[in-house]
């Protein structure tokens, strides 16, 4: 779906009003959110306000991350349709009693797809359908990261690695595949604590993008272990400057790892990738 600078937008909300009966799953998954941080302090804008340049909510499309690359939107891959949570703070997709699709994206959470697991009859497979610029998106697995492509091939935003917390915070394994425009996020929940929370989230958006590392991926660069051209892989040909910057954040990534934050580095992304700088980040994985 850590709250890093390139994931901030204003959204406007284009969804039908809440209904006077909302779902028990849809009112489960807000709270599961809500527990985590993961949801705005304020309502999200009905239709009657202009949304802001950068993103919306859409009852139809789903999420919608709009920058200088151009949009991308991405839904769950089903036929259900997006419910307005309580509280206005969240589209919520009721798959059944036993998981749900929220997606957010306002000026204090991400733009992200949540994955609400609330027990163990639940699938280990939750998918995505993504649009770029109004057509279906070409998706790339790179190093656990995803590359969002359009249809002339040229890189749109990309997805952060996947992760998946359990009601009492610890992290499990999760992983992502791809076939064409559909993002697959496989959570092995078994023997957690519900309710399970896993996020694909948007890297791009606002006309900036964030490479998030992971704790683990932090750990790797203030040991001077990591591979930051693997890692920056996904800049494509910024991929230089990308590498310098990390390489350049080893003294970063100590004080992010001893003050139990994440190191990443945040650039501009239009017209060309530029201005590469390093920052701390609460850590999403």
């Amino acid at each position: 779906m850590t709250v890093a600078f390139a994931l901030v937008t204003g959204v406007g909300f284009s969804a039908p009003a809440a209904a006077s009966f909302v779902p028990d799953d849809v009112v489960l998954a807000e709270h599961a959110l809500d527990d985590l941080g993961l949801l705005a302090s304020q309502r999200m804008g009905r239709s009657d306000q202009a949304p802001t340049p950068s993103g919306s909510l859409d009852a139809e499309r789903g999420l919608v991350v709009r920058d200088g690359a151009g949009e991308v939107a991405f839904r769950p891959h089903s036929d259900h349709e997006g419910v307005l949570s309580p509280s206005g703070r969240a589209l919520v997709y009721s798959e059944s009693r036993s998981h749900s699709v929220a997606l957010t994206g306002t000026a204090t959470a991400a733009d992200a797809g949540y994955v609400v697991i609330n027990d163990a009859s639940a699938p280990d497979s939750y998918a995505f359908e993504f649009e770029a610029n109004g057509h279906p998106a070409i998706l790339e697995l790179v190093g656990g990261r995803v590359l969002v492509k359009d249809a002339a091939g040229d890189v749109v935003t990309m997805l952060s690695p996947a992760w998946a917390v359990d009601a009492y915070g610890r992290q499990l394994r999760t992983s992502y595949s791809v076939n064409g425009d559909v993002l697959t996020q496989r959570v092995e929940h078994r023997g957690a604590a519900y309710p399970v929370v896993a996020d694909p989230r948007v890297a791009c958006s606002g006309l900036f993008c964030t490479l998030e590392l992971t704790k683990r991926e932090t750990a790797q660069l203030a040991d001077n272990a990591l591979n930051a051209g693997v890692v920056c892989g996904v800049t494509g040909p910024a991929v230089v400057l990308c590498t310098a910057a990390v390489i350049g954040g080893w003294a970063q990534a100590n004080i992010a790892r001893n003050t139990g934050q994440c190191f990443g580095t945040l650039w501009a992304s239009y017209p060309l990738p530029n201005n590469f700088h390093n920052v701390y980040l609460r850590c999403y994985a």
